[in-house]
């Protein structure tokens, strides 16, 4: 199985999903983009679980080299990836709370 392949999938649905749930439920309060942000959150996890698991099938065929000379890369990428899931999710949440003042104050004026 190639978990290279199946963490960059992952980590892109992670950072767009925040943004789908956005988009397709715009007039919702708060609560239906939970799920979204939660099935965010998870998809990180899933991606960086996924390098884990790509770690221990190279040891496992004993290439350590290629272990050594991708580790730091991969930690890095794993950490921008969650730093810019929690952004992204952060920013969504940020829209739909300001956004739903903005229209509420507009009605009561």
């Amino acid at each position: 199985m190639n978990y290279n392949l199946v963490s960059i999938i992952l980590g892109i649905l992670a950072i767009l999903l925040p943004f789908i749930g956005l988009k397709f439920f715009p007039k919702f309060f708060l609560g239906k983009q939970v799920m979204f942000f939660t099935a965010s959150f998870m998809l990180c996890n899933l991606a960086v679980v996924m390098q884990i698991l790509e770690f221990k099938r190279k040891t496992e065929i004993g290439d350590y080299a290629a272990v050594l000379d991708t580790a730091g890369a991969v930690a890095t990428v794993s950490i921008a990836l969650m730093i810019i899931v929690a952004l992204a999710n952060l920013y969504c949440m940020a829209v739909k709370i300001f956004v739903k003042k903005e229209k509420t104050t507009e009605v009561s004026k």
